[in-house]
């Protein structure tokens, strides 16, 4: 059973608490498991999802609960851990491709987190804001918090992304409000009746987005926005590649900007289909060259990276690398370097830039 999609299942000792027209949670608990089987238990739950789970030598009996809540938009989750190292590596992120935006607020014990950009310690009343689409490694010190977990292309989701670039602790006098209001929704949604979900919902996005819209704008300059907007907007492209409906209105309702600034982003580049095609291009040919590709026709390559129409591929493709795909493919094969690909390695560099 999951509240949301793939991204937070939660399907491991499940119990439902709804009754008497309350709002109806889900608990996972590895607490009530025998003593010699905790561990074991906690691991396979969590090795099971979205991260690989180890335990400390000293940690003999790990264990964890969680109860969660589908509030709107988002999943609120009340949890509490033994001592335990969590890691979400670059082959996790490829594989679920999940694209979730984190907000937590420590209530005990302490939290480690390390990240390609940062480290940073949590202890008791801290908020952070973490992401599910970059690898990270975690540190739970018999830790006890509170965690929202909300898509990236969700309408509450659009309050994040000013932090884009400065995920981890929050600080200010808004950050801590907005820690004391997360610390105490758990017990409130306890109490709450199902007819209650959707005015808990609409306090609960009105709180988050008014606390990271002024936290964002004490240290947000209008170069920052600008930038973040561009990567948003790159990610974007990367992400649906293959997609036939990835054209200019898609881009800018999955990255949250205007037709008019997406057009102005890729002024340097022919305009935002033209950068679309060659990177779709730069991908086919990386493929053409990769062994491992080879039991793939050119056009099921050609097709998962948004070419749908072969006869309009072939085409494109000769006009702008000077070759056909087969030829690519067999000079690869050859263990040769076709001019094509040089060119589409300083492409890609170009256009990343």
């Amino acid at each position: 059973m999951t509240l949301t999609d793939k991204a937070v299942e939660l399907t491991l000792f499940e119990s439902s608490r709804a009754f008497d027209g309350r709002l109806p949670s889900i608990i996972v608990n590895t607490e009530d498991v025998p003593r010699q089987h905790r561990t074991e238990a906690y691991v396979d739950y969590l090795n099971s999802g979205f991260h690989d789970m180890k335990t400390p030598d000293s940690c003999r009996a790990a264990s964890a609960r969680f109860e969660s809540w589908k509030l709107g938009d988002a999943l609120v989750i009340d949890g509490r851990s033994s001592d335990i190292q969590l890691s979400r590596t670059a082959r996790h992120v490829a594989r679920d491709g999940l694209d979730y935006w984190s907000l937590r607020v420590a209530r005990a014990g302490r939290f480690v987190s390390l990240s390609k950009d940062q480290c940073y310690v949590m202890q008791p009343g801290d908020v952070a804001i973490e992401t599910l689409c970059e690898p990270y490694r975690d540190h739970w010190f018999s830790a006890e918090w509170v965690s929202i977990f909300v898509r990236r292309e969700s309408d509450l989701g659009r309050a994040f992304t000013a932090h884009e670039r400065r995920l981890g602790l929050l600080s200010g006098a808004t950050a801590g409000l907005l820690g004391d209001y997360l610390a105490a929704l758990p017990n409130r949604l306890r109490e709450a009746r199902e007819s209650d979900a959707a005015s808990f919902a609409d306090a609960t996005r009105g709180m988050i987005r008014a606390c990271l819209a002024k936290a964002a704008g004490e240290d947000a300059s209008p170069e920052d926005f600008n930038r973040i907007a561009r990567e948003r907007v790159l990610r974007v492209i990367e992400r649906h590649l293959g997609s036939a409906r990835l054209d200019p209105e898609r881009i800018s309702q999955l990255a949250q900007v205007s037709r008019s600034s997406l057009y102005r982003m890729f002024e340097d580049h022919g305009g935002v289909a033209r950068y679309v095609q060659k990177r779709r291009l730069v991908q086919v040919l990386e493929d053409l060259a990769d062994p491992a590709q080879d039991a793939l026709t050119i056009a099921m390559i050609a097709e998962r990276h948004g070419f749908h129409n072969t006869s309009a591929f072939n085409r494109l493709f000769r006009r702008i690398n000077g070759c056909t795909p087969g030829e690519a493919r067999r000079a690869a094969q050859l263990g040769l370097r076709h001019p094509a690909q040089d060119r589409a390695v300083l492409r890609s560099a170009r256009t990343q830039q």
